[in-house]
Protein backbone atom coordinates (compact mmCIF):
# COMPACT_ATOMS: atom_id res chain seq x y z
CA UNK A 1 0.00 0.00 0.00
CA UNK A 2 2.57 2.49 0.89
CA UNK A 3 4.64 1.94 -2.47
CA UNK A 4 1.50 2.68 -4.32
CA UNK A 5 0.77 5.77 -2.61
CA UNK A 6 4.30 6.56 -3.05
CA UNK A 7 3.95 5.67 -7.00
CA UNK A 8 0.49 8.12 -7.32
CA UNK A 9 2.41 10.92 -5.92
CA UNK A 10 5.62 10.58 -7.96
CA UNK A 11 3.54 10.74 -11.16
CA UNK A 12 2.61 14.22 -9.28
CA UNK A 13 5.70 15.23 -8.62
CA UNK A 14 6.50 14.46 -12.38
CA UNK A 15 4.06 16.17 -14.05
CA UNK A 16 4.69 19.49 -12.29
CA UNK A 17 8.36 18.90 -12.11
CA UNK A 18 8.39 18.45 -15.78
CA UNK A 19 7.60 20.64 -19.27
CA UNK A 20 4.53 18.95 -21.34
CA UNK A 21 7.04 18.01 -24.05
CA UNK A 22 9.73 15.97 -21.58
CA UNK A 23 6.58 14.39 -19.43
CA UNK A 24 5.46 13.27 -22.78
CA UNK A 25 8.87 11.83 -23.92
CA UNK A 26 9.69 10.26 -20.07
CA UNK A 27 6.38 8.31 -20.66
CA UNK A 28 7.20 7.15 -24.05
CA UNK A 29 10.63 6.22 -23.55
CA UNK A 30 9.64 4.16 -20.34
CA UNK A 31 6.64 3.16 -22.00
CA UNK A 32 9.55 0.51 -23.94
CA UNK A 33 10.37 -0.66 -20.36
CA UNK A 34 7.52 -3.31 -21.54
CA UNK A 35 8.84 -4.34 -25.17
CA UNK A 36 12.04 -4.43 -23.84
CA UNK A 37 10.84 -7.02 -20.70
CA UNK A 38 8.68 -9.13 -22.67
CA UNK A 39 12.38 -9.26 -25.38
CA UNK A 40 14.66 -10.05 -22.12
CA UNK A 41 11.92 -12.39 -21.12
CA UNK A 42 9.55 -14.71 -23.08
CA UNK A 43 7.57 -16.06 -20.39
CA UNK A 44 10.61 -16.94 -17.62
CA UNK A 45 9.72 -14.47 -15.15
CA UNK A 46 5.56 -16.87 -15.47
CA UNK A 47 8.34 -19.97 -14.83
CA UNK A 48 10.11 -18.70 -11.85
CA UNK A 49 6.93 -17.92 -10.03
CA UNK A 50 5.30 -21.39 -11.14
CA UNK A 51 8.35 -23.65 -10.14
CA UNK A 52 10.39 -21.97 -7.47
CA UNK A 53 7.65 -22.85 -4.89
CA UNK A 54 7.76 -25.83 -5.93
CA UNK A 55 11.08 -26.74 -5.59
CA UNK A 56 11.05 -24.80 -2.05
CA UNK A 57 8.50 -27.46 -1.25
CA UNK A 58 10.70 -30.50 -2.01
CA UNK A 59 13.67 -28.85 -0.57
CA UNK A 60 15.62 -28.72 -3.54
CA UNK A 61 17.86 -25.68 -2.50
CA UNK A 62 20.58 -26.61 -5.38
CA UNK A 63 18.15 -26.37 -7.91
CA UNK A 64 17.10 -23.08 -6.39
CA UNK A 65 20.04 -21.38 -6.78
CA UNK A 66 21.03 -22.84 -10.42
CA UNK A 67 18.04 -21.63 -11.61
CA UNK A 68 18.18 -18.61 -10.45
CA UNK A 69 22.00 -18.20 -11.71
CA UNK A 70 21.25 -19.57 -14.74
CA UNK A 71 17.49 -16.76 -15.11
CA UNK A 72 19.68 -13.72 -14.21
CA UNK A 73 22.28 -15.24 -16.97
CA UNK A 74 19.53 -15.42 -19.49
CA UNK A 75 17.97 -12.14 -18.82
CA UNK A 76 21.22 -10.17 -18.53
CA UNK A 77 22.00 -11.63 -21.94
CA UNK A 78 18.82 -10.61 -23.80
CA UNK A 79 18.42 -7.34 -21.89
CA UNK A 80 21.96 -6.07 -23.55
CA UNK A 81 21.05 -7.64 -26.73
CA UNK A 82 17.84 -6.20 -27.12
CA UNK A 83 18.65 -2.73 -25.78
CA UNK A 84 22.54 -2.69 -27.70
CA UNK A 85 20.03 -3.09 -30.63
CA UNK A 86 18.01 -0.54 -30.13
CA UNK A 87 20.78 1.88 -29.30
CA UNK A 88 22.48 1.10 -32.94
CA UNK A 89 19.45 1.70 -34.80
CA UNK A 90 18.32 4.94 -32.71
CA UNK A 91 18.46 7.04 -35.01
CA UNK A 92 16.67 4.72 -37.75
CA UNK A 93 13.69 4.56 -35.77
CA UNK A 94 13.71 7.62 -33.53
CA UNK A 95 12.58 9.76 -36.20
CA UNK A 96 9.22 7.59 -36.57
CA UNK A 97 8.50 8.32 -33.12
CA UNK A 98 9.66 12.45 -33.63
CA UNK A 99 12.53 11.93 -30.43
CA UNK A 100 15.20 11.50 -32.64
CA UNK A 101 16.78 14.44 -30.56
CA UNK A 102 16.43 12.62 -27.20
CA UNK A 103 19.58 10.04 -27.57
CA UNK A 104 21.13 10.86 -24.32
CA UNK A 105 17.86 10.22 -22.90
CA UNK A 106 17.34 7.14 -23.90
CA UNK A 107 20.99 6.33 -23.09
CA UNK A 108 20.32 6.62 -19.61
CA UNK A 109 17.20 5.24 -19.91
CA UNK A 110 18.68 1.96 -21.32
CA UNK A 111 21.13 1.62 -18.69
CA UNK A 112 18.18 2.34 -15.84
CA UNK A 113 16.00 -0.27 -17.62
CA UNK A 114 18.78 -2.96 -17.51
CA UNK A 115 19.34 -2.86 -13.60
CA UNK A 116 15.50 -2.48 -13.53
CA UNK A 117 15.06 -6.24 -15.50
CA UNK A 118 17.71 -7.91 -12.94
CA UNK A 119 15.61 -6.33 -9.87
CA UNK A 120 12.31 -7.30 -11.10
CA UNK A 121 13.88 -11.26 -11.28
CA UNK A 122 15.19 -10.70 -7.95
CA UNK A 123 11.40 -9.78 -6.65
CA UNK A 124 9.95 -12.27 -8.74
CA UNK A 125 12.15 -15.13 -7.06
CA UNK A 126 12.06 -13.80 -3.83
CA UNK A 127 8.13 -13.95 -3.69
CA UNK A 128 7.94 -17.27 -5.39
CA UNK A 129 9.95 -18.30 -2.21
CA UNK A 130 8.11 -17.09 0.23
CA UNK A 131 10.29 -13.77 1.09
CA UNK A 132 8.11 -11.11 1.42
CA UNK A 133 8.75 -9.36 3.94
CA UNK A 134 12.28 -8.71 1.94
CA UNK A 135 11.11 -7.83 -0.79
CA UNK A 136 8.87 -5.01 0.61
CA UNK A 137 11.57 -3.87 2.47
CA UNK A 138 13.44 -3.29 -0.56
CA UNK A 139 11.38 -2.27 -2.75
CA UNK A 140 9.77 0.60 -0.09
CA UNK A 141 13.62 1.74 0.00
CA UNK A 142 14.15 1.97 -3.63
CA UNK A 143 11.08 3.72 -4.49
CA UNK A 144 11.89 6.09 -1.62
CA UNK A 145 15.29 6.93 -2.29
CA UNK A 146 13.92 7.61 -6.04
CA UNK A 147 11.25 9.87 -4.99
CA UNK A 148 13.98 12.19 -2.83
CA UNK A 149 16.69 11.79 -5.72
CA UNK A 150 14.08 12.98 -8.56
CA UNK A 151 13.04 15.73 -6.72
CA UNK A 152 16.23 17.30 -5.83
CA UNK A 153 17.15 16.68 -9.54
CA UNK A 154 14.09 18.21 -10.61
CA UNK A 155 14.80 21.02 -7.61
CA UNK A 156 18.86 21.56 -9.61
CA UNK A 157 16.99 21.73 -13.40
CA UNK A 158 18.87 18.99 -14.61
CA UNK A 159 15.62 17.84 -16.79
CA UNK A 160 14.26 14.37 -18.48
CA UNK A 161 17.87 13.03 -18.26
CA UNK A 162 18.37 13.74 -14.65
CA UNK A 163 15.66 12.03 -13.99
CA UNK A 164 16.28 9.22 -15.84
CA UNK A 165 19.73 9.06 -14.08
CA UNK A 166 17.99 8.86 -10.94
CA UNK A 167 15.75 6.27 -11.33
CA UNK A 168 18.59 4.32 -12.81
CA UNK A 169 20.37 4.92 -9.21
CA UNK A 170 17.62 4.08 -7.48
CA UNK A 171 17.18 0.62 -9.14
CA UNK A 172 20.85 -0.02 -8.49
CA UNK A 173 20.50 0.54 -5.07
CA UNK A 174 17.86 -1.64 -5.22
CA UNK A 175 19.51 -4.68 -6.59
CA UNK A 176 22.24 -4.68 -4.34
CA UNK A 177 20.00 -4.94 -1.32
CA UNK A 178 18.69 -7.89 -3.44
CA UNK A 179 22.15 -9.36 -3.98
CA UNK A 180 22.74 -9.21 -0.18
CA UNK A 181 19.76 -11.00 0.65
CA UNK A 182 20.48 -13.52 -2.05
CA UNK A 183 24.00 -14.09 -0.68
CA UNK A 184 23.06 -14.25 2.78
CA UNK A 185 19.82 -15.78 3.05
CA UNK A 186 19.54 -18.32 -0.08
CA UNK A 187 22.99 -19.30 -0.91
CA UNK A 188 23.84 -20.63 2.47
CA UNK A 189 21.02 -23.09 2.04
CA UNK A 190 22.91 -24.30 -0.98
CA UNK A 191 25.95 -24.51 0.72
CA UNK A 192 24.40 -26.31 3.41
CA UNK A 193 22.41 -28.87 1.52
CA UNK A 194 23.90 -32.64 0.54
CA UNK A 195 26.54 -32.47 -1.99
CA UNK A 196 24.88 -35.35 -3.92
CA UNK A 197 21.56 -33.27 -4.69
CA UNK A 198 20.49 -32.64 -7.95
CA UNK A 199 21.24 -29.50 -9.14
CA UNK A 200 20.20 -29.61 -13.13
CA UNK A 201 18.30 -26.76 -14.95
CA UNK A 202 14.89 -28.09 -16.00
CA UNK A 203 15.37 -26.75 -19.53
CA UNK A 204 12.65 -28.45 -21.43
CA UNK A 205 9.82 -28.36 -18.39
CA UNK A 206 10.81 -24.53 -17.92
CA UNK A 207 11.55 -23.48 -21.89
CA UNK A 208 7.51 -25.47 -22.46
CA UNK A 209 6.22 -23.41 -19.90
CA UNK A 210 7.84 -19.93 -20.57
CA UNK A 211 6.55 -20.59 -24.56
CA UNK A 212 2.89 -20.76 -23.40
CA UNK A 213 3.13 -17.58 -21.33
CA UNK A 214 5.53 -15.66 -23.91
CA UNK A 215 2.13 -15.99 -26.39
CA UNK A 216 0.16 -14.35 -24.28
CA UNK A 217 2.36 -11.72 -22.93
CA UNK A 218 2.09 -9.46 -26.86
CA UNK A 219 -1.70 -8.46 -26.09
CA UNK A 220 -0.84 -7.25 -22.39
CA UNK A 221 1.58 -4.99 -24.12
CA UNK A 222 -0.78 -4.05 -26.83
CA UNK A 223 -3.59 -3.57 -23.78
CA UNK A 224 -0.90 -1.14 -22.33
CA UNK A 225 -0.50 2.93 -22.18
CA UNK A 226 2.39 2.05 -23.48
CA UNK A 227 0.70 1.26 -27.01
CA UNK A 228 -1.18 4.29 -26.82
CA UNK A 229 2.11 6.70 -26.15
CA UNK A 230 3.54 4.54 -29.58
CA UNK A 231 1.13 5.93 -32.02
CA UNK A 232 0.81 9.41 -30.57
CA UNK A 233 4.42 9.63 -30.94
CA UNK A 234 4.36 8.57 -34.05
CA UNK A 235 1.20 10.59 -35.12
CA UNK A 236 1.77 13.32 -33.05
CA UNK A 237 4.34 15.24 -31.48
CA UNK A 238 5.51 15.23 -27.54
CA UNK A 239 3.14 18.11 -26.26
CA UNK A 240 0.38 15.96 -27.35
CA UNK A 241 1.54 12.98 -25.72
CA UNK A 242 2.11 14.69 -22.67
CA UNK A 243 -1.65 15.72 -22.40
CA UNK A 244 -2.05 12.04 -23.07
CA UNK A 245 0.07 10.45 -20.83
CA UNK A 246 -1.00 12.99 -17.95
CA UNK A 247 -4.88 12.30 -18.50
CA UNK A 248 -3.91 8.20 -18.90
CA UNK A 249 -1.97 7.99 -15.70
CA UNK A 250 -3.79 10.10 -13.68
CA UNK A 251 -7.15 7.99 -14.07
CA UNK A 252 -5.32 4.89 -13.53
CA UNK A 253 -4.13 6.43 -10.37
CA UNK A 254 -7.68 6.93 -9.51
CA UNK A 255 -8.74 3.30 -10.47
CA UNK A 256 -5.67 1.63 -8.82
CA UNK A 257 -7.02 2.65 -5.68
CA UNK A 258 -10.40 1.08 -5.82
CA UNK A 259 -11.23 -2.48 -3.72
CA UNK A 260 -10.80 -4.36 -6.46
CA UNK A 261 -7.07 -3.24 -7.28
CA UNK A 262 -6.02 -3.13 -3.79
CA UNK A 263 -7.76 -5.72 -2.39
CA UNK A 264 -7.08 -8.26 -5.37
CA UNK A 265 -4.59 -10.39 -3.34
CA UNK A 266 -7.60 -11.22 -0.75
CA UNK A 267 -10.08 -11.50 -3.00
CA UNK A 268 -9.41 -14.28 -5.30
CA UNK A 269 -7.74 -16.68 -2.48
CA UNK A 270 -10.81 -16.07 -0.67
CA UNK A 271 -13.42 -16.22 -3.72
CA UNK A 272 -11.74 -19.51 -4.92
CA UNK A 273 -11.77 -21.42 -1.12
CA UNK A 274 -15.74 -20.64 -0.75
CA UNK A 275 -16.37 -21.41 -4.32
CA UNK A 276 -14.46 -25.12 -3.14
CA UNK A 277 -16.26 -25.01 0.31
CA UNK A 278 -19.73 -25.69 -0.72
CA UNK A 279 -21.67 -28.43 -2.48
CA UNK A 280 -24.03 -26.45 -4.71
CA UNK A 281 -21.42 -24.62 -6.68
CA UNK A 282 -23.12 -23.02 -9.95
CA UNK A 283 -25.52 -21.29 -7.47
CA UNK A 284 -22.82 -20.39 -4.88
CA UNK A 285 -20.94 -18.63 -7.92
CA UNK A 286 -24.08 -16.44 -9.17
CA UNK A 287 -24.15 -15.34 -5.50
CA UNK A 288 -20.52 -14.67 -4.84
CA UNK A 289 -20.52 -12.77 -8.51
CA UNK A 290 -23.28 -10.42 -7.98
CA UNK A 291 -22.07 -9.73 -4.09
CA UNK A 292 -18.89 -8.77 -5.50
CA UNK A 293 -20.02 -6.80 -8.48
CA UNK A 294 -22.36 -4.33 -5.89
CA UNK A 295 -19.08 -4.41 -3.34
CA UNK A 296 -17.12 -3.09 -6.36
CA UNK A 297 -19.92 -1.05 -8.01
CA UNK A 298 -20.87 0.76 -4.33
CA UNK A 299 -17.11 2.52 -4.70
CA UNK A 300 -15.91 2.77 -7.92
CA UNK A 301 -19.37 4.40 -9.56
CA UNK A 302 -19.71 7.33 -7.27
CA UNK A 303 -15.87 7.89 -7.47
CA UNK A 304 -15.96 8.19 -10.98
CA UNK A 305 -19.19 10.27 -10.81
CA UNK A 306 -17.68 12.57 -8.71
CA UNK A 307 -14.22 13.09 -10.54
CA UNK A 308 -15.11 13.47 -13.45
CA UNK A 309 -17.39 16.27 -12.31
CA UNK A 310 -14.34 18.05 -11.09
CA UNK A 311 -11.89 16.93 -13.69
CA UNK A 312 -10.77 20.44 -14.46
CA UNK A 313 -10.40 21.91 -11.39
CA UNK A 314 -8.95 18.49 -9.78
CA UNK A 315 -6.19 18.42 -12.87
CA UNK A 316 -5.07 21.73 -12.52
CA UNK A 317 -4.92 22.24 -8.96
CA UNK A 318 -3.22 18.44 -8.76
CA UNK A 319 -0.79 18.78 -11.76
CA UNK A 320 -0.76 22.31 -13.11
CA UNK A 321 -2.46 24.38 -15.93
CA UNK A 322 -0.05 23.47 -18.37
CA UNK A 323 -2.20 19.91 -17.79
CA UNK A 324 -6.03 21.96 -18.59
CA UNK A 325 -6.15 20.46 -22.01
CA UNK A 326 -6.45 16.51 -20.89
CA UNK A 327 -9.61 17.08 -18.71
CA UNK A 328 -11.79 15.53 -21.85
CA UNK A 329 -9.36 12.90 -22.21
CA UNK A 330 -9.06 12.11 -18.36
CA UNK A 331 -13.28 11.65 -18.35
CA UNK A 332 -13.53 9.70 -21.37
CA UNK A 333 -11.10 7.01 -19.73
CA UNK A 334 -12.87 7.16 -16.87
CA UNK A 335 -15.95 6.54 -17.64
CA UNK A 336 -15.45 3.45 -19.57
CA UNK A 337 -13.69 2.23 -16.75
CA UNK A 338 -17.45 1.93 -15.21
CA UNK A 339 -17.24 -1.85 -17.02
CA UNK A 340 -14.41 -2.74 -14.90
CA UNK A 341 -17.20 -3.43 -12.21
CA UNK A 342 -17.45 -6.90 -14.88
CA UNK A 343 -13.93 -7.45 -14.90
CA UNK A 344 -12.57 -8.73 -12.27
CA UNK A 345 -16.11 -10.07 -11.17
CA UNK A 346 -16.20 -12.43 -14.31
CA UNK A 347 -12.55 -13.36 -14.47
CA UNK A 348 -12.94 -14.69 -11.18
CA UNK A 349 -15.92 -16.73 -12.38
CA UNK A 350 -13.98 -18.10 -15.41
CA UNK A 351 -10.81 -18.81 -13.28
CA UNK A 352 -13.26 -20.85 -10.65
CA UNK A 353 -14.23 -23.34 -13.39
CA UNK A 354 -10.94 -23.38 -14.87
CA UNK A 355 -12.33 -21.61 -18.23
CA UNK A 356 -8.74 -19.92 -18.67
CA UNK A 357 -8.07 -20.27 -22.51
CA UNK A 358 -11.28 -17.02 -22.02
CA UNK A 359 -8.48 -14.71 -21.39
CA UNK A 360 -6.31 -15.92 -24.31
CA UNK A 361 -9.80 -15.03 -26.73
CA UNK A 362 -9.77 -11.78 -25.13
CA UNK A 363 -6.43 -10.89 -26.85
CA UNK A 364 -8.88 -10.06 -29.92
CA UNK A 365 -9.87 -6.45 -28.35
CA UNK A 366 -5.75 -5.79 -27.68
CA UNK A 367 -5.21 -5.88 -31.61
CA UNK A 368 -9.05 -3.77 -31.85
CA UNK A 369 -7.62 -1.01 -29.54
CA UNK A 370 -4.33 -0.37 -31.65
CA UNK A 371 -5.68 -0.37 -35.20
CA UNK A 372 -8.92 1.75 -34.05
CA UNK A 373 -6.64 4.18 -32.60
CA UNK A 374 -4.17 4.39 -35.27
CA UNK A 375 -7.49 4.96 -37.60
CA UNK A 376 -9.52 7.54 -34.87
CA UNK A 377 -6.08 9.33 -34.55
CA UNK A 378 -6.12 10.51 -37.90
CA UNK A 379 -9.62 11.64 -37.53
CA UNK A 380 -9.98 13.19 -34.34
CA UNK A 381 -6.57 13.64 -32.22
CA UNK A 382 -5.56 11.92 -28.80
CA UNK A 383 -9.38 12.16 -28.14
CA UNK A 384 -9.65 9.23 -30.70
CA UNK A 385 -6.98 7.44 -29.11
CA UNK A 386 -8.84 7.75 -25.66
CA UNK A 387 -12.14 6.44 -27.36
CA UNK A 388 -10.04 3.26 -28.83
CA UNK A 389 -8.96 2.23 -25.56
CA UNK A 390 -11.87 2.83 -23.63
CA UNK A 391 -14.00 1.02 -25.86
CA UNK A 392 -11.22 -1.97 -26.21
CA UNK A 393 -11.37 -2.30 -22.45
CA UNK A 394 -15.18 -2.09 -22.59
CA UNK A 395 -15.51 -4.90 -24.82
CA UNK A 396 -12.86 -7.06 -22.96
CA UNK A 397 -15.28 -6.68 -19.62
CA UNK A 398 -18.70 -7.55 -21.70
CA UNK A 399 -16.35 -10.29 -23.12
CA UNK A 400 -15.68 -12.31 -19.79
CA UNK A 401 -19.62 -11.43 -18.78
CA UNK A 402 -20.70 -12.95 -21.66
CA UNK A 403 -18.31 -16.02 -21.62
CA UNK A 404 -18.53 -16.62 -17.59
CA UNK A 405 -22.64 -16.24 -17.61
CA UNK A 406 -22.82 -18.64 -20.89
CA UNK A 407 -20.70 -21.33 -19.07
CA UNK A 408 -22.26 -20.51 -15.27
CA UNK A 409 -25.36 -18.48 -15.93
CA UNK A 410 -24.48 -15.99 -13.45
CA UNK A 411 -26.52 -12.36 -13.64
CA UNK A 412 -26.16 -9.12 -13.20
CA UNK A 413 -27.86 -7.82 -10.03
CA UNK A 414 -28.85 -4.77 -11.79
CA UNK A 415 -32.09 -3.69 -9.10
CA UNK A 416 -28.59 -2.77 -6.76
CA UNK A 417 -27.03 -1.18 -9.84
CA UNK A 418 -29.73 0.83 -10.13
CA UNK A 419 -30.18 2.21 -6.46
CA UNK A 420 -26.03 2.76 -6.58
CA UNK A 421 -26.44 4.81 -9.68
CA UNK A 422 -29.31 7.03 -8.02
CA UNK A 423 -27.01 7.67 -5.30
CA UNK A 424 -24.04 8.49 -7.09
CA UNK A 425 -25.95 11.09 -9.19
CA UNK A 426 -27.48 12.72 -6.50
CA UNK A 427 -23.54 13.19 -5.33
CA UNK A 428 -22.54 14.46 -8.32
CA UNK A 429 -25.02 16.63 -8.60
CA UNK A 430 -24.34 18.11 -5.00
CA UNK A 431 -20.67 18.19 -6.11
CA UNK A 432 -21.43 19.95 -9.70
CA UNK A 433 -23.87 22.86 -7.36
CA UNK A 434 -20.60 24.05 -5.09
CA UNK A 435 -18.04 23.67 -7.97
CA UNK A 436 -20.32 25.93 -9.28
CA UNK A 437 -20.15 28.79 -6.96
CA UNK A 438 -16.53 28.90 -7.39
CA UNK A 439 -13.35 27.88 -8.69
CA UNK A 440 -11.04 28.06 -5.61
CA UNK A 441 -9.19 24.87 -4.25
CA UNK A 442 -11.22 24.85 -1.10
CA UNK A 443 -14.80 24.95 -3.44
CA UNK A 444 -12.99 22.15 -5.14
CA UNK A 445 -12.12 20.19 -1.55
CA UNK A 446 -15.81 21.19 0.08
CA UNK A 447 -17.39 19.51 -3.24
CA UNK A 448 -15.28 16.62 -2.87
CA UNK A 449 -16.28 16.23 0.38
CA UNK A 450 -19.64 16.92 0.05
CA UNK A 451 -20.46 15.09 -2.70
CA UNK A 452 -18.88 11.54 -1.19
CA UNK A 453 -21.26 12.47 2.31
CA UNK A 454 -23.82 12.68 0.12
CA UNK A 455 -23.40 9.46 -1.35
CA UNK A 456 -23.04 8.23 1.99
CA UNK A 457 -25.88 9.23 3.49
CA UNK A 458 -28.29 8.43 0.08
CA UNK A 459 -26.45 5.06 0.73
CA UNK A 460 -27.32 4.64 4.44
CA UNK A 461 -31.28 5.44 3.23
CA UNK A 462 -31.82 4.08 -0.30
CA UNK A 463 -29.58 0.97 0.45
CA UNK A 464 -28.71 -1.61 -2.29
CA UNK A 465 -27.16 -4.11 0.00
CA UNK A 466 -28.54 -7.47 1.16
CA UNK A 467 -27.50 -9.49 4.72
CA UNK A 468 -24.41 -11.08 3.34
CA UNK A 469 -23.12 -7.44 2.13
CA UNK A 470 -23.94 -5.54 4.90
CA UNK A 471 -22.14 -8.62 7.16
CA UNK A 472 -18.89 -8.26 4.85
CA UNK A 473 -18.95 -4.39 5.13
CA UNK A 474 -19.29 -4.62 8.89
CA UNK A 475 -16.73 -7.74 9.28
CA UNK A 476 -14.27 -5.34 6.70
CA UNK A 477 -14.27 -2.19 8.93
CA UNK A 478 -14.76 -4.08 12.20
CA UNK A 479 -17.90 -1.97 13.39
CA UNK A 480 -21.45 -2.39 13.43
CA UNK A 481 -22.34 -0.14 10.31
CA UNK A 482 -25.27 -2.20 9.28
CA UNK A 483 -27.75 -3.48 12.08
CA UNK A 484 -27.51 -7.45 10.59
Amino acid sequence: MLTKVLGLLYVVLLARGLTVDDYGVYNFIVGGVLVFSYLSNFGLGSSLQRFLPEYAELKQFARIVKTIVISHAIRIALSLLSLLVALVLFQQWAGFFNIADRREEFMVFALGAFILFQVEYFQIEFNALFMHKAVSIVQVFYTVLKYVLVFLVLEAGLGLTGVLAAEALSYAAGLGLLGYVFVTRILPRRIACRKNEAATFETRRLARYSGFNALVQPGGILYSNSMDYFVIAAMANPYDLGIYALASRASKMLVSVMPQNLLQSIIRPAFYQRYYAVADRKEELNRLFRTLVNLIAMILVPALVIVSLSAAPLIGAVFGEKYAAADRIFIMLLLFNVFTVLELTSDLVLQAIEKVEVRLYAQVFAVYNVVAAIILMNHIGIMGVAFATGSALMFKCLFFYYMAKHYTGISIPWGALMRIAINAVLAGAVTYTILGAGDSPAYLVTALLAGGGTYVGATLVNNFMEVREKSLVNTFFRRKIFNV
